[in-house]
């Protein structure tokens, strides 16, 4: 007995595939299928109906039309990225050069490219992480599974971002799984391994950079790189976080100047604070002192990473340290000696005190108590 027809068309051979014309609400829709037989494309043509109707019902409610992948990475770049950090928004920006390509020209989506949102699948979003794990932007190297989590979450957020939106119903990155990442432990310098680490600064704002970081807790490229002259207020004792560019929260705050930090400032003050750079001063603590072709003279300096590692090298410190460890490592002396944690949440500039938390694992002062002597009551009594 043959089976009955499921879908209102016609279906006849075409090349090596096959062409399929359905008819929904009065409008030809003709597509072409690549099948191995009639009753796969047979298949196909229902499958394709009953999604052509199902759009067709939440038109006729008043649902928005679906976007095709590239509109919405582009809507979804010039209308709700800008309302995260800046540091945010270039790490959301770094994992679109990847998705963008892959969804929009690799994706084949029953042979169209570009497909509509409410056509993304979580089988789709699946090879695109298996397809992710083996290329990078830059190298061969397989990527890490941290870059793998960053890239997924993104890719949640644009797909919730659609569904807040009414252009498709959920999101199909909820049914992936998200990468496992290995934890990482923090390096937490010793006094002299810090010391050593600032005596193999040769440059002042390397030093100073490094100093900053560690005593004042401050992020490293997103927070202290963007420190201006005015941030520093010598009188009342503190660094301005976040006057003139957002901080990863969003918010502004004021860091109490150590009298370490305090004097690594008061010297860069006196050396660089008048300098004049082809007449006209800077606003930035962190400048280029020189100009060439990629650089120029009195303007920001946006990364010291090199140099912090290389500095890092010479004071011959492990080699899974890493700059932020110095943040780490501010947290986690303050907790150490007792202090209050939602001051130390203040200081850090924690949206949640539950991220202040988590360096608490990283002390271990408290752990000999459990090898101290307690005395007995009797003995305490005596």
């Amino acid at each position: 007995m043959a089976r009955p027809k499921q879908h209102p068309g016609y279906i006849e051979r075409h090349g090596t595939g096959y062409r399929v014309s359905l008819c929904v609400r009065g409008r030809r829709h003709r597509f072409t299928v690549h099948a191995e037989s009639k009753a796969d494309a047979a298949e196909w043509a229902a499958a394709k109906h009953k999604e052509l109707k199902a759009a067709g019902a939440r038109r006729d409610q008043g649902y928005p039309a679906p976007l095709h992948m590239s509109e919405l990475f582009d809507r979804f770049e010039r209308e709700w990225m800008p309302g995260t950090a800046a540091a945010t928004q270039n790490s959301y920006r770094d994992s679109l050069k990847v998705l963008r390509p892959w969804f929009v020209e690799e994706l084949l989506v029953e042979e169209l490219h570009d497909p509509t949102v409410d056509r993304v699948r979580a089988g789709h979003v699946a090879a695109f992480l298996t397809w992710r794990r083996a290329h990078r932007l830059r190298g061969k190297a397989p990527i890490s599974a941290r870059t793998l989590q960053r890239d997924r979450a993104v890719l949640h957020a644009v797909f919730a971002w659609a569904d807040r939106l009414e252009m498709r119903e959920g999101n199909p990155v909820e049914r992936v799984p998200a990468p496992k990442v290995q934890p990482r432990n923090a390096v937490i310098l010793t006094e002299p391994q810090y010391h050593a680490l600032v005596a193999a600064c040769p440059d002042p704002f390397v030093q100073l950079y490094v100093t900053v970081v560690a005593e004042g807790g401050l992020r490293n490229e997103s927070e202290a790189l963007w420190l201006r002259w005015e941030d520093v207020d010598f009188e009342a004792g503190f660094l301005h976080v976040g006057a003139t560019h957002a901080t990863k929260t969003g918010r502004d705050r004021h860091v109490p100047l150590s009298p370490r930090l305090a004097t690594a400032l008061k010297q860069h003050f006196a050396r660089f604070r008048f300098a004049a750079y082809d007449g006209e001063p800077t606003p930035w603590l962190f400048h280029h002192v020189d100009s060439s072709a990629r650089q120029r003279a009195g303007g920001r300096i946006g990364s010291l990473r090199r140099a912090a590692k290389l500095a890092a090298g010479r004071a011959k410190l492990p080699p899974t340290f890493r700059l932020y460890d110095l943040r780490h490592r501010r947290a986690t002396t303050l907790l150490a000696k007792g202090h209050n944690m939602a001051l130390v949440q203040k200081l850090m500039g924690h949206a949640n005190v539950r991220t202040t938390q988590l360096y608490a694992h990283l002390v271990r002062e408290d752990l000999t108590q459990l090898v101290t002597e307690v005395p007995t009551p009797k003995a305490a009594e005596a």
